[in-house]
């Protein structure tokens, strides 16, 4: 294990107090509350830029579009594009200890869903928030 990498991942996660730890939940919510979501939030200009440029390069717009619409735009972008998908996932377990990392390999398919989920979400609210 490469423990001074870990102790500097783990140094750029940003609190969030918000998120209350001491409550009884699945190992998947847990580690989506201590893991996945300081690294989306310690993330998050960038999985802007990356969905941007996604979305800039097919030539799509959400100008005139309701805010449903655009959630829905860019909920079925994130979901259809498995490419864009992986890529913003990627940027995510990057920044996991090699701990975490044997975790999320136990609980894959539930601990990606979950990330999609978060990323697709804040970048929804940035996108109706200020477009």
């Amino acid at each position: 294990m490469d423990t001074h990498r870990d102790e500097q991942v783990l140094q750029l996660r940003p609190d969030i107090p918000s998120i209350d730890l001491n409550r009884a939940v699945s190992e998947a919510e847990r580690f989506q509350n201590q893991t996945v979501r300081p690294i989306v939030k310690f993330q998050h200009d960038l999985l802007l830029k990356v969905f941007q440029a996604n979305f800039d390069s097919k030539k799509k717009s959400l100008e005139g579009l309701s805010s449903d619409e655009k959630s829905e735009l860019i909920y079925l972008t994130i979901q259809k594009d498995r490419k864009l998908a992986s890529g913003l996932t990627s940027l995510v377990v990057a920044l996991f200890t090699g701990i975490e990392f044997k975790t999320y390999l136990t609980i894959k398919s539930e601990i990606s869903k979950r990330i999609i989920q978060i990323i697709k979400e804040r970048i929804a609210s940035v996108y109706l928030a200020n477009h």
